[in-house]
């Protein structure tokens, strides 16, 4: 038999990585504006920011990113609610990144993993603060294997390349979509809005439907499609974003912050809490005051 070499052509590099932060924004956050000469990628994780982007002013909800472009402009404000957000920056000369530059993504499931899996391993091999506005250069963690810089390389440019998969995929569907795209949105801009005015007290997905005058199945399509999420998960991520906020204010017991939400026991409100957080109220709290976020 004769085999034969087939190329793999490289659509995507990153030559070096610049920055990698994890913030948390309380509600009054206003950021420092910038313009630097590699790329940066935003990611909301919970919450809402607004994003300077040169003249524009961007709202990124949460499970949405944008990339700033090399020489942009840009700042970050809170939008009045606590926020958590994933930040890193790059240098790479691949032509493909022109096309996910300056845009609003929303991050698909398949995109969130991979972004958790770049989050777990820039925090392996990584020196902390990850949150240290000031810091200019990255250290590595003492002993990491030589294998840590491709690794970490690998992560981000398989994110990115998911982004690019499916940047160019909605694009080939913008004529299909013309008239249901902008009805998606705003079915997501109308439900979210509907979630965030109940956030004290509870609501199911049929009382949702019913303000919205939509199907719950088209509203829970509408979410996997735009959010990655359902309309259920993604209240209970805006109900202990509000959480975290109320924690880290210190003005209420935790008993009552439950109670506030509409979450009936300390018991079920800590349970929901962990699941979304990884931690109990108490021990985010000791987080928070060790961080100095206030």
């Amino acid at each position: 038999m004769r085999y034969e070499d087939t190329e793999l052509p490289v659509v995507l590099d990153v030559g070096q990585i610049i920055s990698f932060h994890y913030f948390e924004y309380v509600k009054d956050f206003q950021g420092v504006g910038e313009s630097h000469d590699f790329w940066e990628f935003v990611y909301v994780d919970y919450g809402e920011i607004w994003i300077q982007a040169d003249e524009e002013r961007i709202l990124l909800c949460s499970q949405e990113g944008y990339l700033h472009r090399p020489g942009q402009y840009h700042n970050i404000y809170a939008a009045g609610v606590f926020a958590s957000v994933f930040i890193f920056s790059f240098r790479s000369r691949s032509h493909s990144l022109r096309h996910l530059e300056c845009r609003r993504h929303p991050v698909s499931r398949w995109g969130k993993d991979a972004l958790a899996v770049l989050l777990r391993t820039g925090k392996e091999f990584l020196e902390e603060p990850y949150d240290d506005f000031g810091q200019e250069k990255l250290r590595w963690k003492p002993d990491v294997p030589e294998t840590a810089g491709q690794l970490l390389k690998n992560r981000i440019e398989n994110f990115l390349l998911l982004l690019l998969q499916e940047s160019r995929e909605d694009a080939q569907d913008t004529a299909d979509r013309h008239y249901q795209e902008p009805r998606g949105r705003e079915t997501v801009e109308k439900v979210t809005g509907i979630l965030s005015e109940n956030l004290y007290g509870s609501i199911a997905l049929e009382q949702v439907a019913g303000q919205s005058a939509l199907s719950q199945s088209y509203i829970e399509k509408i979410f996997k499609k735009h959010l990655g999420t359902t309309v259920m998960d993604y209240y209970h991520r805006l109900k202990i974003a509000r959480a975290r906020e109320l924690i880290s204010e210190e003005e209420l017991t935790f008993t009552e912050i439950g109670d506030k939400l509409g979450y009936g026991s300390i018991h079920n409100f800590s349970r929901v809490f962990k699941k979304y957080t990884g931690m109990t109220p108490s021990g985010y709290q000791k987080t928070v005051q060790s961080k100095g976020l206030l």
